[in-house]
């Protein structure tokens, strides 16, 4: 962890120290994992046993602290039904062998000088990791998927406990983004991969929304999207009673499908490797966690409408848009 300081900031600090009453430490500097390249704090659980720390001790208080940080550059982030969030006219894939839709990309939003390198490292990762090529093309790539190569993890304080990989995949090769600290860890989180066989590598799914530690499901349970479809989850709310988590859920296919509806365990499929979806705003109820209920998001009930002003806040959102992964 990096601390930026200087006089300025230094001075400030003292101002407020002078300006109120030094009973209690007010903040709390917690060091997250540490990792090669790139670290992110990414959420903190919302305090409900005090209402002012400058006022309150909140000495005692450990509330649980979420980080994640990535090796390499990343293509996109896990929490994103668009790359970056731009619109379809960035085609992720599809351009399997060259960082083209990266450079135009940089060149039309960003327009930064160096948007070359910007896009070979994104395309390309660094370090070792990361990088569109590596899991667009995954199914043939050349070395081994392990731990030491996930491009992004997660870390909480408090020994709370992060969702893993699909039971049998390659330990520790799920990539996790923690959105929320409500109750329980909420985010987003990949299979991971498994080895199908030679320089065979493959992930069931690319992202699942999970609420601690327990993936939600799409609202389509037909192949591929019962294997395959994308869920990401971000937020979460209480309503009568029950508890709810909002977030987005692949219902379709997006373009050419191949034989992916009609063959045996698709994700193992080269043909079925890099699947495009139509997504939607869902709502999952996860008060029984045993029973989890998903369903789209609508102007129905007044329950859907309270996850539609959750998931306004963090997010702009569309009922139904597409995924380009």
């Amino acid at each position: 962890m990096k601390i930026k300081y200087g006089v300025f900031y230094l001075s400030c600090f003292l101002i407020l120290m002078v300006t109120r009453p030094v009973n209690a430490a007010i903040y709390q500097i917690e060091v997250m994992s540490e990792r090669d390249n790139e670290n992110y704090a990414s959420a903190v659980a919302e305090l409900t046993t005090v209402t002012d720390c400058f006022k309150e001790d909140c000495s005692a208080i450990e509330p649980i602290f979420a980080s994640y940080g990535r090796i390499g550059e990343g293509a996109s982030w896990l929490s994103n039904e668009f790359p970056f969030l731009d619109d379809s006219r960035f085609k992720l894939y599809g351009h399997t062998t060259n960082s083209e839709q990266y450079l135009s990309y940089c060149q039309l939003n960003l327009k930064y000088s160096n948007c070359q390198e910007w896009a070979d490292n994104r395309y390309l990762g660094t370090q070792g990791s990361g990088g569109a090529n590596r899991f667009v093309n995954s199914y043939t790539w050349h070395s081994n998927f392990n731990v030491s190569t996930n491009n992004n993890k997660a870390s909480a304080t408090n020994g709370v406990s992060i969702i893993s990989e699909v039971s049998g995949n390659i330990s520790g090769t799920n990539e996790v983004l923690i959105n929320k600290v409500k109750n329980e860890l909420i985010g987003s989180s990949s299979s991971g991969y498994m080895h199908t066989g030679m320089n065979n590598y493959a992930r069931q799914y690319m992202s699942r929304g999970f609420y601690g530690t327990y993936a939600l499901e799409p609202i389509v349970t037909a192949q591929p999207l019962d294997t395959m479809g994308v869920t990401r989850a971000y937020d979460a709310f209480e309503y009568n009673g029950k508890t709810y988590v909002v977030g987005s859920s692949a219902f379709s296919i997006y373009g050419n499908k191949y034989d992916c509806d009609t063959v045996s365990d698709p994700h193992t499929k080269p043909q079925c490797q890099n699947l495009t979806f139509n997504n939607q705003a869902v709502v999952w109820d996860v008060t029984n966690i045993g029973a989890v209920t998903v369903s789209k998001v609508t102007n129905a009930t007044t329950g859907h409408s309270r996850a539609k002003q959750v998931l306004g806040r963090r997010r702009w959102i569309h009922p139904i848009w597409i995924a380009q992964c």
